[in-house]
């Protein structure tokens, strides 16, 4: 008995046959060059905004490790002056986060700079987006959907930052896109796809995209009338489970040379080690936790611990619900000059046009729902697994548009993209005129001591106002082969890291706010330990 090709209820066409043929393949291929291009525009301009936050960093010391060939780094002889945020000292020298971000940046460090590989991840997720839009739309709209990610002033800025979500994108549109054409009929090639969408998922954000994944299967089950016997077909199970069992290998791996334990995260070693919040609801809080350094006590224990502490009560977590929500709709909707405000009714109506839409649209909705709910963080990147999908629906709603009304689909269209564009110009413009305050000072003073003489011991001493986003204490992959050391100040057991490393100069930097005064440290003399 034939399979129903239900999911093409959800678009004006049914699914188009073929995943690899020219016709469908092409608008991927436009949507990325063209997302290529426009991500490019600040380095073409001169515009390289240097890292600020704590997570920037991380995935930099990570893209570092692996562009050396290797997975973790040993720790070093006095680790405790390069205790950081979001990095392990021990039991080796990594960073916490799933290895998909800084793989890419990795291949980017290798071909000059790492923000080459995060420009690359993005625009391969919008050019993913339009092949996911193409298993339901005609080529010339599914390029439409992928010029919307493109063009989308949040997803422009991921490309502009090493925070992430480019790579979860590519993820969530592979998987969505092959398990869209594999409800119609088996297909090696589709198979093939669904794996390595699911193996990208399982190393940039796993948890959100175990939670696409599930509700997915659920959604795309229910309205094309799954039955085991049509889904375990060895044009689907094979390919699969050769990709998983692989991933599976390799994540085994990477969690053995990180943390020394085959199932044991790196992100919950550092959870367990440094955070006093818990990282889901039904984990236990450590508010006793000690640390060494009040730069992380003030982060872990002060802002971070205090943002899960004020959702522990039902009026506290109903408001930190609605602050995401509210954070979802300027980041997404009103962000100047708010043309993708457009991209609501859009939805709505694609959905009150094709009603077995509700079905997928409830449990692909699922996942920012049981994100916000199940875990006290959120942030715009963390839903990046989804928006392939909205993108994608919401092209639905305009070629509706359009053949009721002719034409107006497609002015529409072409007006929500322009204003996007003129976001996209705002975002540039913003940073030619304001640059990175945050990260500017710390970037400045690299540069000055690395086209200095000599090599350079720096210790880090905050005064004034805590600042818990923006940190200086940072280092690369290979701490003793740098030209600038970045320690923490330790006051008196200073001498010991000046012995270790007697050639270099030695200097005391005060960070106040976003200011800074530098004075060099007398000599120790000794030789080192």
């Amino acid at each position: 008995m034939q399979v129903r090709t239900a999911i093409g209820q959800l678009a004006p066409l049914t699914l188009l046959k073929g995943s690899i043929t020219l016709r469908i393949v092409r608008p991927a291929i436009a949507v990325f060059l063209s997302s290529l291009v426009l991500l490019s525009v600040p380095l073409l301009l001169g515009i390289n905004a240097p890292p600020s936050v704590h997570d920037e960093f991380a995935f930099l010391l990570q893209a570092d490790t692996f562009a050396r060939g290797r997975l973790a780094n040993p720790p070093h002889r006095h680790w405790e002056f390069f205790e950081t945020m979001h990095v392990l000292q021990q039991p080796t020298y990594a960073a916490k986060f799933p290895p998909g971000q800084g793989l890419a940046m990795a291949a980017g460090q290798k071909l000059g700079n790492p923000r080459y590989g995060v420009i690359l991840s993005v625009a391969l997720a919008c050019g993913a987006t339009a092949w996911l839009a193409a298993g339901c739309l005609p080529p010339r709209w599914a390029k439409a959907a992928g010029l919307l990610a493109a063009t989308h002033p949040l997803v422009f800025s991921w490309g502009q930052s090493f925070w992430g979500g480019g790579m979860a994108m590519l993820g969530g549109a592979l998987t969505i896109g092959a398990m869209l054409r594999l409800a119609r009929r088996a297909s090696w090639i589709d198979g093939a796809v669904l794996g390595l969408g699911i193996a990208i998922l399982l190393n940039s954000r796993p948890f959100e995209g175990v939670l696409l994944l599930i509700s997915a299967m659920v959604g795309l089950g229910w309205i094309a009338r799954w039955r085991l016997g049509l889904v375990v077909r060895a044009p689907i199970v094979i390919p699969v489970l050769t990709i998983l069992s692989a991933t599976g290998a390799w994540m085994v791996l990477y969690n053995y040379r990180v943390t020394g334990h085959p199932l044991r995260l790196p992100d919950l070693e550092y959870t367990r080690q440094y955070m006093a919040a818990p990282r889901f609801w039904w984990m236990a809080a450590n508010a006793q936790k000690t640390y060494r350094h009040p730069a992380m006590e003030a982060f872990h224990r002060g802002s971070e611990y205090q943002e899960y502490l004020r959702q522990t009560t039902i009026r506290g977590f109903l408001h930190a619900q609605w602050e995401k929500i509210a954070e979802i709709a300027r980041d997404w909707l009103l962000r100047p000059p708010m043309a993708s405000i457009v991209l609501l009714p859009a939805l709505v109506l694609a959905l009150m046009r094709f009603r077995r839409g509700l079905w997928l649209a409830t449990t692909l909705g699922s996942v920012p729902v049981l994100e916000m709910l199940l875990t006290p963080w959120f942030r715009p990147h963390y839903l990046a697994v989804v928006v392939p999908c909205v993108f994608a629906a919401a092209t639905i709603g305009f070629l509706v548009v359009h053949r009721a009304r002719r034409r107006l689909g497609q002015i529409l269209l072409l007006l929500l993209l322009i204003g996007q564009l003129s976001g996209v110009g705002w975002i540039i413009r913003g940073m030619i005129i304001h640059p990175n305050v945050a990260g500017e000072p710390r970037a400045r003073l690299l540069e000055q001591l690395n086209r200095s003489e000599g090599r350079h011991l720096v210790f880090v001493r905050y005064e004034g106002p805590k600042q818990t986003i923006v940190e200086w204490v940072y280092n690369s992959a290979d701490i003793d082969g740098q030209k600038v050391v970045l320690a923490r100040d330790l006051g008196e057991k200073n001498a010991v890291l000046q012995n270790y490393y007697p050639d270099r100069a030695a200097w005391l930097l005060t960070v106040r706010g976003f200011a800074f005064e530098m004075v060099p440290l007398p000599g120790i003399g000794s030789t080192a330990q």
